[in-house]
């Protein structure tokens, strides 16, 4: 039984740092949106795997514009 104070300590500070993860996704997503979708939006009406999905395109989009001559960020 003493081990259980540590480990829910433990998962707590899991949850914080998933907690912080999405956030920082959610953010970055709503800023590369430019206006599209609002940060209140993707937290509230998208589910984990449409943010997924977006996180995906966006991060191809980049790769794909940083080797163009005339990159459009």
């Amino acid at each position: 039984m003493s081990n259980r104070p540590d480990a829910i300590r433990t998962m707590f500070t899991n949850l914080r740092n998933e907690a912080s993860i999405i956030v920082d996704g959610l953010i970055e997503l709503a800023y590369f949106m430019r206006g599209c979708i609002d940060y209140h939006n993707l937290l509230m009406y998208t589910s984990y795997a449409e943010r997924t999905a977006m996180e995906v395109f966006v991060k191809k989009r980049l790769e794909a514009e940083s080797k163009s001559a005339h990159p459009v960020y």
